[in-house]
């Protein structure tokens, strides 16, 4: 075997798709009292860490101030 060959299986995971991403930033966004954004991203799969960066890049996008 080359040195190499099949690297491409490396590569890591796909980016999610931009819809499925706004998609899950809506329901947390939406999310009821006393549901975590944590609940939210097991729920769809992603890492909590993961959802919280969407958001503050959809409220970078919306012009949203962010309430750090």
């Amino acid at each position: 075997m080359r040195c190499g060959a099949g690297r491409k299986d490396l590569a890591g995971p796909k980016p999610d798709p931009e819809e499925f991403r706004q998609d899950v930033v809506r329901v947390a966004r939406n999310r009821g009292p006393g549901v975590p954004v944590e609940e939210v991203a097991a729920d769809f799969g992603v890492h909590p860490k993961t959802l919280w960066k969407w958001m503050r890049r959809a409220d970078i996008d919306d012009g949203t101030p962010s309430p750090e």
